[in-house]
């Protein structure tokens, strides 16, 4: 029997978890059509499911001491079949009448109630299995140590993340993705109703019991007395408060790194998968057989490098190059917080306590980054943070806090701000800059690196330093849901510019606020377009999709009606009434604005066909537009609405999207001419190269393009567009060419 139940323990705990992290992607894109916005819906769909992985371990560990094992064992078969009945994959990828319902309600509340009844049972259920089946594992002795199968179940999980972005999207469709995720449930239930057979039968005799915590690690999980002999006595409060700690820094350092990253370094889709598939490695390592030796080493490699990431985080380099140091320290400090964690792991009958405590922590800090720091920063400030409270956890000396100490981060922040203005007379820029002002702080910070607090204090002047007095040019930054905005000033402070990470979302000349700049310079594609646009007769009726600050309305006519499609209210503040701007002041024709995602705010328009001449795609997320705005289903609305043209813009670091936006307008009927701009003359003051693409039925637009700038060209042959169904964006990214 023992040769049989560890491999159906070893199958039931990594089909739970792989299934578990396959859905989570799943969920996220079969939604975007239907709420709109990348970032808010792939946010909230992983709050949703890091909640049902807390539901998930507070079941799997107020159950066994309420129920007998033949009593567990039934409920979570019972639970399993359940989860089977209640997935509803076709409630995701359909129109769900759940969201004509609530209607009325918030986005984010209707996501989270579409969220719940389609796949909140079968989170639930495979969230709760890992630890219920190393339980069984205990009980019935099959193996000395239960927690191996951590690795498994990290190990599903890291497949089904890596699998998801690399096969499983380009190459599968949702509405089968959902029936090979329903025969996947079904696999996985299967197992887990054979693990909870075997684990209400009782152990051999002569099986040896479960191994104890050795005496060093008896004392580090807090065991007293009795647990000094080796009785499994429950972890004392301080023990769980450090377990909770050493959860909540790595989780609150991962998503800190991925928002840090993909807004101020590079702005790539699915780079989520990154960091995350970083974080269950380091588990997979800590919890391993080797964990415990490597802990010493790999925390005092996290000490080190944590000091030195500073530099890179100030280095201002837009490259792939240069989410190395964060992806590198985020393994490092993950790993040594989870190898402490490993550590202090209680005997085996309390490790229901011990996951609890620690999805407790996780969800902590996954939820302090995406819903309270929006609340109480102004930036991504939460990243530093989880920086200094890592370095704090890391460091084994203790010292009782003291008076004096507060000199610490008084003198690391005086020297950064001393090295700062050195920098600004010598007019040293980027990396060379970020060495001079952080290389010898970083050395005096780390000659306290012996002493938890000390420590700690030292890298949090150096931080608090660096947000109040490295601002540049900053006029402005304030954060909300969809991300940090910056007002920049420019040239001396000729130009004002609005900027989401690295990415400049639209420039102004004070001195001549109605004209266009950056990407809407009139010797560009964008000016190419509207020439011949307001050559036609006049009245033109124009939507455009992304605010900016408004710059495109230079074009405008005094005849014409123009309506903006905005999602981010605060784009819209900073635009029209925060008095940076006056783009939108110094527009000759009327205009409207309504704030909302433009697809689904088209949609409800869809009684009035041919209600523009215009659709303009200006949208942007950092440095991306949103997937769902670009699929055959959104070019057919847009062409339904436009009764000439769809003009696209497409400027960005890491994808080439000319080919597939060129392929999602010929599969509704229309031509496509496309024009990558590089020319930056010292004559074209505030000018940015671009690339913007033009989908129209009029071949008479289509010549008048080519008359004008040679530079307009037909978009190179592609494979297939994307669809709401099927999307290859890592395609697009291996295809870019650099302009």
């Amino acid at each position: 029997m023992k040769r049989l139940a560890l491999p159906v323990f070893v199958a039931a705990t990594f089909l739970a978890a792989f299934v578990l992290f396959a859905m989570q992607p799943f969920a996220g894109r079969a939604l975007l059509p239907q709420y709109g916005g990348a970032p808010h819906v792939w946010v909230t769909t992983a709050v949703f499911f890091q909640v049902a992985v807390l539901l998930g371990y507070s079941y799997a560990h107020a159950a066994p001491k309420r129920l007998s094992p033949a009593p567990l064992a039934g409920l979570h078969v019972a639970l399993a079949i359940v989860a089977f009945i209640a997935f509803r994959p076709n409630g995701l990828v359909g129109a769900a009448a759940l969201g004509k319902l609530l209607a009325g309600a918030p986005p984010g509340v209707r996501l989270l109630c579409h969220l719940a009844v389609t796949v909140g049972i079968p989170a639930f259920f495979l969230s709760s299995t890992s630890p219920l089946v190393q339980l069984f594992v205990t009980r019935t002795k099959t193996i000395s140590n239960p927690y191996y199968l951590y690795v498994a179940s990290n190990g599903g999980s890291l497949l089904a993340l890596v699998a998801y972005p690399a096969v499983v999207e380009p190459n599968i469709g949702l509405a089968t993705q959902s029936a090979w995720l329903r025969a996947a449930l079904a696999a996985a239930v299967a197992c887990v109703a054979a693990s909870a057979w075997l684990g209400r039968l009782r152990p051999p005799d002569g099986a040896p019991d479960a191994p104890s915590p050795a005496p060093t690690e008896a004392r580090a999980s807090g065991a007293t007395g009795e647990a000094a002999e080796g009785s499994p006595a429950a972890p004392d409060a301080a023990t769980q408060w450090r377990w909770f700690l050493l959860a909540f820094g790595p989780s609150l350092l991962l998503s800190g790194m991925t928002l840090h990253v993909t807004t101020d370094v590079v702005a790539i889709p699915l780079f989520w998968v990154v960091p995350l598939g970083i974080y269950l490695v380091s588990f997979m390592v800590a919890f391993g057989r080797y964990g415990q030796r490597i802990s010493g080493p790999v925390r005092r490699m996290a000490l080190l490098f944590g000091t030195f990431l500073i530099c890179a985080m100030h280095a201002n380099v837009a490259s792939l190059w240069a989410i190395l140091p964060h992806a590198l320290y985020l393994l490092l400090a993950a790993t040594a917080c989870h190898s402490i964690l490993a550590t202090l792991r209680p005997h085996p009958v309390h490790l229901t306590r011990f996951y609890f405590v620690m999805s407790l922590g996780g969800a902590a800090g996954g939820a302090f980054c995406s819903i309270v720091a929006p609340l109480l920063f102004r930036d991504l400030t939460e990243y530093p943070i989880a920086i200094v409270l890592v370095a704090w956890l890391l460091v084994d000396g203790t010292d009782r806090l003291r008076p004096w100490f507060l000199a610490i981060p008084l003198l690391t922040g005086a020297l950064t701000y001393g090295l700062s203005q050195v920098s600004q007379r010598c007019a040293l820029t980027g990396s060379t800059a970020a060495a001079l002002v952080f290389g010898p702080v970083i050395l005096l910070a780390h000659g306290f690196s012996k002493y938890k607090n000390r420590y700690a204090l030292a890298v949090a002047g150096i931080f608090v330093a660096s947000t109040l007095f490295l601002r540049g040019d900053l006029a402005y930054r304030n954060r909300n849901f969809f991300g940090v905005l910056r007002v920049v000033r420019e040239g001396n402070g000729r130009f004002l510019s609005i900027v989401n990470g690295t990415t400049t979302h639209g420039i102004e000349d004070v001195r001549a606020p109605g004209t266009a700049l950056s990407y809407y310079h009139p010797t560009g594609p964008a000016g190419d377009f509207f020439g011949i646009l307001n050559q036609q007769p006049p009245g033109h009726r124009v939507f455009i999709i992304g605010l900016g600050i408004g710059t495109l309305g230079a074009y405008a006519a005094p005849e014409d009606r123009w309506t903006f499609f905005e999602l981010n209210d605060l784009d819209v503040y900073l635009a029209k009434d925060a008095g940076y701007f006056h783009a939108l002041s110094s527009m000759r024709a009327p205009y409207e604005i309504v704030v909302g995602d433009a697809r689904l705010e088209l949609e409800h328009r869809t009684a009035a066909a041919g209600d523009a001449d215009v659709v303009v795609v200006d949208a942007f997320s950092s440095d991306m537009i949103p997937i769902h705005l670009l699929t055959v289903e959104a070019v057919k609305l847009y062409d339904f609405h436009a009764r000439w043209a769809i003009l696209f813009h497409l400027s960005n670091q890491f994808a080439d999207l000319a080919p597939v936006t060129a392929a999602a307008a010929s599969a509704v009927g229309m031509s496509s001419l496309v024009r990558t701009d590089l020319e930056l003359s010292p004559a074209d003051v505030g000018k940015r190269a671009s690339r913007w693409l033009v989908a129209t039925r009029d071949p008479q637009l289509l010549r008048a393009l080519a008359q004008r700038n040679p530079d307009w060209v037909t978009p190179a042959p592609t494979r297939a567009p994307w669809t709401d169904d099927k999307a290859d964006v890592l395609s697009a990214l291996s295809a870019k060419t650099p302009h």
